[in-house]
Formats: structure tokens, sequence, C-alpha cells
């Protein structure tokens, strides 16, 4: 870290957002804006310079081709990704920066989960990559529901569900690229205030058809949050209080299903 911080920094900036504060550092400020865009909204420019976390850019002319621009990205000490790419690095900052909030947050949890608002609740659908979440969350925009989040549900001490409305990122057709889809552009838009949860819903896309989806206890359902919960292992009673807390009241279902736009009928007519 030392030898980092001997490098010639033009610019920084520390941010917080969700309770924890993150800054970052360049020799090249033209490129701080873009990177500025992948923070949630909500974020601010914080008062202290005491970074929680510390991301550094540093770029340079290409050695191999000085038409170009080298970047290197540091997370903490550590390099994250380098290359002359600079839409590629932005991305990986984006992914990394997710993470290291959902981590470092005092108070907000964060769950490896699509949701949606309807109606004065929440729709939360846990799963992790390739369980079809993201397909899922578009179909119910598209029907009306309002985002929350495709990547994330951010639930408080309270067990409410917070708006983390980043644009959707959808896996592109063969290839293991993904693209950034704002709400609007599919008819949905984004919420604007906490909600309680209505209904958890647990499934797994399966091409050969749906199974029948299983009732879940109050119990089992905070279970479910918690195995897709990123603080599970370091904040565990907090993050299990919370999820006890969403799931009071609230309905749980889990099993397979078809696709997603067969399932939407069926999950908004539940109230």
């Amino acid at each position: 870290m030392e030898k980092l911080n001997r490098l010639g920094w033009a610019e920084g900036l520390t941010t917080v957002a969700f309770g924890f504060r993150i800054g970052i550092r360049t020799n090249a400020p033209e490129f701080l804006p873009d990177l500025l865009e992948r923070f949630p909204p909500g974020w601010r420019a914080s008062k202290s310079q005491n970074a929680q976390w510390l991301y550094s850019l540093f770029s340079r002319p290409s050695r191999a081709n000085p038409d170009k621009v080298f970047h290197q990205l540091h997370t903490g000490p550590d390099l994250l990704t380098r290359g002359t790419d600079f839409p590629r690095i932005r991305d990986a900052f984006g992914t990394d920066l997710q993470v290291t909030l959902a981590l470092g947050s005092p108070w907000r949890y964060f769950i490896h989960a699509g949701a949606v608002g309807w109606k004065g609740r929440t729709i939360i659908l846990p799963g992790d990559a390739g369980t079809g979440k993201t397909r899922l969350t578009m179909a119910l925009l598209q029907a009306g529901a309002a985002l929350f989040s495709d990547e994330f549900a951010v639930l408080d001490r309270a067990g409410r569900v917070h708006p983390y409305p980043l644009p959707l990122r959808v896996k592109r057709e063969g290839d293991l690229g993904s693209e950034r889809i704002d709400a609007e552009s599919i008819g949905g838009a984004p919420a604007d205030r906490p909600l309680p949860l209505g209904l958890l819903l647990s499934t797994r896309f399966d091409p050969e058809g749906p199974g029948r989806l299983t009732k879940l206890s109050p119990g089992r359902a905070a279970l479910e949050i918690m195995a897709h919960a990123v603080q599970a292992r370091v904040r565990p009673n907090r993050v299990m209080e919370a999820a006890g807390r969403a799931t009071r009241g609230a309905l749980a279902l889990k099993g397979r299903r078809g696709e997603a736009e067969e399932m939407v009928d069926r999950v908004l007519s539940l109230w």
C-alpha cells in the first residue's frame, strides 16, 4: 500500500453510501465521473476524509500502443484489474463496489435477490447467478411492478426492503457478457421508498416445466434469506433478526418454475 500511496494522485473523493465511507482516487480526473456513475442512488460526498475502503485508478499511455490509455485499478492494496478497455475496467469497479458496500454497511443487510414493489409491499426473489431471477424481475416490471433491484434486496433492521435501483444486468445471448438496461426502457419504474416484505419467492428456472411450489414457515423463510445474505458470516445475529422481522406476516414459496412470463400473473394475483 505504501508503494501505491507514493504514486501521483491528482484528485480524490470520499463518499458515503448505506453508512459506509468509500474513497476513490485517480491521477486522471477525466475518468472519475464515469466511476462515480457506478455508485448506488443516494450516495453523497463525505465531510470526513477517513475512508473505510479505498479504490485507486492509475492511468498512463500504453507502452504497446501510445494512442491508448492503460489503466490499473486497485481495490484496497490489491490489484483488481488492468488493461486498455476502460468500459471493462469501469464494470469491474461497479461489481466490486457493490460487494464492498454489501459487506461493509453497518445498518443495511444485502441479500442476493431480485426485488420489486407491488401494491405497497415487496416481492423478493433470492437466488444465485443462473437461477433466472433477473428474467423474472424484468417480467414483473413489465407487468407494472416497481424496481427495487435485480441484484440485492437491501433490508434494514426492521425488516423493510429499501430501493437499490441500479440498471438491470442482463446476460447477452451467445457470450459471457452482459448489458445494462434501465427499468424505464422496459416499462418499469424505480421504487422511491422502503416497503415491508409481502412475498419471498425462491425459485429456479426449469426448462422442463414448473414443479409444485412449497409454502415455507416464517422460520424457514428467514433461513432462506440468511442463505443468500452477503453478511451472513460477519453479522449473523443482526442479519437473522432483520430476516425474522421481514418474514413475519409475509408469504414465502419455494420450488421450480417455468418461463418467467408464466409466473407473473400467478405472483401478482396473490394480493
